[in-house]
């Protein structure tokens, strides 16, 4: 069941992988944040990599810190720990995620 809008603080090492993986997708040099809409299953991941055909698609993996993991988690609710987040550009253009 999809659970509400979470936004993360970016640190400095998540925001160079933005900028490695979301090239042309927009100017990400002052991103600070990342509000991710609606939390599912589909973005759940256990240091799993993305499949060959999502990353020909430009998926990827955000690793998350010890903080963000914890905020996360208290997002999804019943003590539910994920290590990141499966992000692609469909994601970006569609609105489930958004930059600040």
């Amino acid at each position: 069941m999809p659970r509400p809008a979470v936004t993360l603080s970016l640190v400095s090492w998540q925001k160079r992988m933005l900028q490695d993986y979301l090239k042309g997708q927009r100017a990400l040099t002052a991103v600070s944040k990342i509000k991710i809409a609606v939390l599912d299953r589909r973005q759940w991941v256990m240091y799993r990599q993305p499949t060959t055909a999502d990353l020909a698609k430009g998926a990827f993996n955000l690793y998350l810190t010890d903080a963000q993991i914890a905020k996360v988690g208290a997002a999804l609710g019943a003590g539910i720990n994920i290590s990141a987040l499966r992000l692609s550009p469909d994601m970006v253009k569609s609105g489930a995620i958004a930059f600040e």
